[in-house]
């Protein structure tokens, strides 16, 4: 759902995201990006 959504704002030019969430979701992305470094320096 999301890549449909993604597709049509890159399509049609219609922002979707406010900037707050966009920001939200790059704060998630790079949270995610750490965890994963993390886990292997773990192993």
């Amino acid at each position: 759902l999301i890549d449909m959504l993604d597709r049509y704002q890159r399509l049609s030019g219609n922002k979707l995201w406010d900037a707050k969430h966009e920001n939200l979701q790059n704060e998630i992305d790079r949270i995610k990006k750490e965890n994963e470094s993390l886990q292997i320096e773990l192993r």
